[in-house]
């Protein structure tokens, strides 16, 4: 099985992901970048 394949705003250019990829909210502060607490969406099937 191959991966799939994304364009730089995280949608689907080719390949079997039914889905773009989860965008998270960030942030930069003082030199660091900082993710908005969020639940992870997590697949165990391969």
């Amino acid at each position: 099985m191959s991966g799939g394949v994304y364009y730089s705003d995280g949608n689907v250019a080719a390949g079997p992901p039914p889905l773009p990829l989860f965008r998270y909210d960030v942030r930069v502060a003082n030199g660091e970048v900082q993710m908005k607490q969020a639940i992870v969406p997590i697949s165990t099937t391969l």
